[in-house]
């Protein structure tokens, strides 16, 4: 019995552990490089850790579900909870936004109704562009 784990034992701990060295890759990368594409990382960090561990149980249980990882359910969690607030918080900022929007065209489409106001709006962008703010896209 000993004998048998110190020989073969090793193995499993070694494909177990490489199964997850992969993932844990991405999710570092994921956690140092905080950008907007956090959420993809730790999702593909996921995906990779689950089917990585699914092959590990393969080879050695001859089923992919015998085990379960989890790493991947919790960070599949994590995922799901993260984008389902954030699509929340989403919408409610835009509903907060739409007002604001409704009076910005509003006045917009007074300001270029006449002639006389897009002449200001033409020599305001010339007067941008003679002293170089366009140059900097200060002007949108």
């Amino acid at each position: 019995g000993v004998y048998a784990v110190g020989t073969e034992g090793w193995l499993h701990v070694l494909w177990e552990g490489g199964s997850r060295f992969l993932g844990i890759i991405v999710l570092a990368y994921a956690l140092f490089f905080q950008d907007q594409r956090y959420m993809y990382w730790v999702s593909l960090s996921a995906v990779i850790n689950t089917v990585l561990f699914i092959g590990v149980n393969y080879v050695f249980w001859g089923v992919p579900f015998k085990r379960y990882s989890w790493e991947s359910i919790a960070t599949i969690f994590h995922c799901v909870i993260v984008t389902v607030f954030r699509y929340r918080d989403l919408l409610r900022s835009r509903k907060l936004v739409k007002p604001d929007q409704e009076q910005y065209d509003a006045l917009w489409k007074q300001l270029t109704e006449d002639e006389d106001s897009r002449a200001g709006i033409d020599h305001l962008k010339k007067v941008a562009q003679m002293i170089g703010l366009d140059d900097q896209k200060y002007c949108r």
